[in-house]
């Protein structure tokens, strides 16, 4: 049986959140998606994302929330949370003793399913472990639990890093979607060996906006270089990002299609 994934880009403050929460609804009913995964890294006014916030995401249906860089910066928060909840992803190659996982196995229509939440090394503020070395250690392991869909949400600025990593793992993987730019590309494709790619999903946030955030603080950061808290963009206008994928049952990307709304 074929399974169908819906994965959106960053959500970026309570513009984000009411328009995904505004959006889901639709979203089921025009593609019946399995499985859903959604990045949650900059729900809480562009830095990380609250408990509470997590929980109201999963009550919309959410099946996976992935992050980044700035999970951290809700760590204090998050540390008994993640205790009870193991659907909220850190990224995996971050060193031990980092609290946290960086995937989760589940199940939905009879596959056993991976998402995977890694994040890159190139112009990124953290020292993390080489993702590729993690993502094959750990697909190995995978494998041998004979599980075949993978879907890996990688969290990274360079699009180099993020085709190094799409080429390397063609064929072993699902799909790897970028996120971390907020600025969805439209190279979206299904490589050779059927793994499907995208360099950033983008995000789902205010427009206009620069990147999700302020335009004029942006502005006065950049012409001053006083450096002001970023402030998340509050507009009625928004936009959602994602990518839906038709997988078969070996895990092989059939069919992608772009969302940008």
């Amino acid at each position: 049986m074929q399974l169908k994934t819906l994965m959106i880009g960053d959500i970026v403050g309570q513009v984000g959140l009411r328009r995904l929460f505004y959006s889901l609804s639709t979203l089921r009913k025009h593609y019946s998606p399995d499985l859903i995964i959604v990045n949650g890294e900059n729900a809480n006014a562009g830095f990380g994302i609250l408990p509470e916030q997590a929980q109201l995401i999963f009550q919309q249906g959410v099946d996976v929330i992935t992050s980044g860089n700035h999970i951290w910066q809700q760590e204090e928060q998050l540390i008994p949370y993640w205790q009870q909840e193991k659907r909220l992803l850190r990224p995996e190659n971050y060193p031990d003793p980092a609290p946290g996982q960086g995937y989760i196995i589940l199940e939905k229509k009879g596959h056993k399913i991976a998402v995977i939440n890694l994040q890159g090394r190139q112009l990124m503020p953290h020292i993390v472990d080489n993702p590729l070395i993690t993502l094959k250690s750990l697909i190995n392991r995978l494998k041998k639990e004979h599980i075949s869909q993978i879907f890996v949400d990688f969290h990274a600025e360079l699009v180099t890093e993020k085709e190094i990593m799409a080429y390397q793992f063609d064929g072993k993987i699902t799909a790897i979607v970028g996120t971390h730019t907020h600025t969805p590309t439209l190279d979206h494709k299904i490589l050779p060996k059927q793994t499907a790619y995208v360099s950033d999903l983008g995000m789902v946030g205010a427009i206009p906006s620069i990147i999700g955030g302020n335009i004029e603080l942006s502005l006065q950061k950049a012409l001053s270089q006083i450096p002001y808290k970023p402030e998340v963009a509050e507009s009625d206008s928004s936009l959602l990002c994602g990518l839906l994928i038709l997988s078969d049952t070996t895990g092989k990307a059939i069919k992608i299609e772009r969302i940008i709304e």
